[in-house]
């Protein structure tokens, strides 16, 4: 019987985009092949723990915060397990991964930055510069990321890898099956799906939606994601709401296990962040055939969202937000989208 390689995935179970991307890769391994097992660090385990399958392992690390002594208890997990690789994608964990599996003797460690390097911490940027170097493979999510990185790390330049994120479309097309469409008949719905933060520039696409409304009653804007009414954000967010009387026109749903009714049956899709890595659930619009408007807040938009499947605007730039909303209603996406993600990670666990 032919023995299988373990692979132990550390992330954290908040249902983020580098979460669901991780999760993701995890899935990628065939199963006959790789032992695989998700590393759930967190405090309490959250709701991305729903979309892991069953036949899939997960340990909990239990921590308070990511000073809880997380490198020591990721070290004993993993002394162990004695997994033939680790692998982690967010940028504050990925150096604890590092000294963790080389401290256990692991020699493929494999990272994966989330985020672009100007937009870390300092003391994210000094763990970097101490661990990376240990690292096996350091992928990149856009050539525009791993450009910036090599710049930093020129040094590290042969471990660096260009990987688009992946899309997860067995899970779409499997909890699509059966679906509903969850708006009242008759609306126009615009929709967006992340977290409720500031970074995610719900306070414009409000404030866009606003002016876009007064042209037709019957449009609605429906916000999907997590949020916290205790949220200072939140609350100016349904200030904003109140004082536009928009009340019966934006619906906060809250999280949702299966956010893709909302997304298949919406008119447009709306992305209107400040900031971005990769825009997974962009991706997941555009495959599900949906008209998106997105801001450039990051390089890669402009490559990804063409004339044929909707709009690209400035950050910050309602105006020109909501005339791009008024546009991509008129819209109608006949061609699938070509996705260029593949399964180059799994070569990366050879």
């Amino acid at each position: 019987m032919k023995i299988r390689k373990k692979i132990l995935f550390f992330t954290p179970s908040d249902v983020g985009g580098a979460e669901r991307v991780t999760l993701t890769i995890a899935k990628m391994l065939p199963r006959s092949e790789y032992e695989v097992k998700i590393i759930f660090v967190c405090d309490k385990v959250g709701d991305l723990k729903k979309f892991v399958p069953q036949w899939m392992l997960t340990i909990h690390i239990k921590i308070r915060n990511i000073w809880d002594f997380v490198s020591w208890r990721m070290y004993c997990l993993i002394k162990r397990e004695h997994p033939y690789a680790v692998f982690s994608s967010l940028h504050y964990l990925n150096p604890r991964t590092i000294l963790s599996a080389r401290m256990a003797g692991v020699k493929n460690i494999i990272i994966r930055n989330n985020t672009g390097w100007s937009a870390w911490r300092p003391d994210i940027k000094m763990l970097a510069w101490l661990t990376y170097g240990n690292a096996s493979a350091i992928v990149l999510q856009s050539d525009e990321m791993k450009s910036e990185l090599q710049k930093v790390f020129p040094h590290l330049a042969s471990l660096m890898r260009m990987i688009p994120n992946p899309i997860d479309t067995e899970i779409i097309s499997e909890r699509l099956k059966n679906s509903k469409n969850p708006f009242i008949e008759g609306t126009i719905n615009f929709v967006y799906c992340g977290r409720v933060h500031p970074i995610k520039g719900l306070d414009t696409l409000i404030i866009a939606f606003a002016n876009v409304q007064r042209t037709n009653a019957n449009l609605r804007l429906t916000i999907v994601g997590d949020y916290s009414k205790n949220l200072k954000y939140y609350r100016m967010l349904q200030s904003l709401i109140s004082n536009k009387h928009l009340e019966e026109c934006i619906d906060f749903v809250g999280f949702q296990d299966n956010p893709y009714p909302y997304m298949k049956y919406a008119d447009c899709f709306v992305l209107p962040s400040r900031r971005e890595g990769n825009p997974n659930v962009l991706h997941e619009a555009m495959w599900l055939q949906v008209p998106v408007v997105a801001t450039r807040s990051v390089p890669i938009v402009d490559r990804i969202v063409t004339p044929g499947r909707g709009h690209v605007v400035d950050v910050d730039d309602v105006k020109a937000l909501g005339y791009a909303m008024i546009k991509t209603l008129k819209m109608k996406i006949v061609q699938p989208y070509h996705y260029e993600g593949n399964n180059s990670f799994v070569g990366l666990f050879k």
